[in-house]
């Protein structure tokens, strides 16, 4: 009889324990769902953007404006917006060069840009106008 009564009396906390530790696996598992989701929004680099302009300030559309990765020569390529602006995304910690062409203009280069994790960097581009090559006369001779 005594055994009977102890059966009865640890019944509820029997369930009671296996409440409990559903309820922490549950806890568990929504810890960890929530860890994994917000562990992949997390950047791998940094940021390079910027606004390409003309001597005057304005900006300069469909300039091509390349980065590349100086420990690895990797290079990425995008143009300017209508605004002048351009935007590199995720890139990896390094060190860079930013290289500009556009018709009319000389080409720019930029070296020595360093990257960091989660960083924006701006880097923006005075872009000079190209010099026009003059003919020079030919020296007339001496008769």
């Amino acid at each position: 009889m005594i055994a009977a009564h102890c059966r009865r009396a640890t019944r509820p906390l029997v369930h009671s324990y296996l409440r409990s530790l559903r309820f922490g696996v549950f806890l568990f598992s929504l810890a960890t769902l929530l860890t994994a989701v917000d562990g992949k929004a997390q950047s791998t680099g940094g940021r390079v953007r910027g606004t390409v302009t003309d001597p005057s300030g304005s900006a300069v559309a469909a300039a091509s404006v390349q980065l590349i990765n100086e420990a690895t020569h990797a290079t990425r390529d995008v143009q300017s917006n209508e605004n002048g602006e351009y935007i590199f995304l995720e890139v990896p910690v390094g060190s860079y060069e930013v290289d500009v062409n556009q018709q009319g203009f000389k080409k720019y280069v930029r070296k020595g840009i360093p990257v960091n994790l989660n960083e924006v960097l701006l880097v923006d581009i005075p872009c000079k106008s190209a010099a026009r090559r003059r003919r020079s006369k030919s020296p007339e001779r001496l008769r």
